[in-house]
């Protein structure tokens, strides 16, 4: 039950805050207005008239039909909605790509990724602490996707300050850290 590319992601979008809007004004849920099922089967129909949206089985049941003007004229902003302007159809909102993948879409970063871990764990063990507690796989993610224009301890503190990392942790990594991100 998907709605499939960016324009049918434009008409869920409408009829779901249209949806809300209703909900709020009425003070019910919005599943009581119209259930997620059925904004999606009038999404994928994207009905242009009255008589296309009532033979949906969307409308069966007096709630939705309640509301015909209302889902049509959703319907309708989100087909005049501009190209530009759609949702993304990406699962994967602006995050980086899963590290299994960076070997295809960016190989310099996988190979800056494996020693960085590598250098992380041996800190980790090294100090008695679990990985993910001197330093959130996340962020030595982002540092080996995209590392600062000069690579060095000083911007290599900066991003992981930046990124949330306190100041013992910063003190335990930058360096070899840095070195790792270098290297490859």
């Amino acid at each position: 039950h998907q709605a499939r590319g960016r324009r049918q992601l434009g008409i869920v979008r409408a009829l779901w805050q249209r949806r809300d809007a209703i909900a709020e004004q009425r003070d019910v849920t919005p599943g009581r207005i119209m259930p997620d099922t059925s904004i999606l089967e009038i999404a994928k129909a994207a009905p242009t008239d009255a008589s296309t949206l009532r033979q949906l089985k969307a409308m069966r049941g007096r709630g939705p039909r309640r509301f015909l003007q209302d889902w049509l004229d959703a319907v309708e902003e989100g087909l005049a909605v501009p190209e530009d302007e759609l949702p993304s159809t990406s699962q994967n909102r602006g995050g980086l790509p899963p590290p299994r993948a960076w070997g295809e879409k960016n190989p310099e970063a996988a190979a800056r990724l494996a020693p960085a871990r590598e250098v992380i764990s041996q800190i980790a063990e090294q100090n008695n602490l679990p990985a993910e507690n001197l330093v959130t796989p996340s962020i030595v993610r982002q540092l080996a996707w995209e590392p600062p224009k000069v690579l060095d301890v000083d911007t290599v503190s900066a991003e992981l300050a930046a990124a949330g990392a306190r100041p013992w942790q910063i003190e335990l990594v930058a360096d070899k850290l840095t070195q790792a991100l270098r290297t490859a």
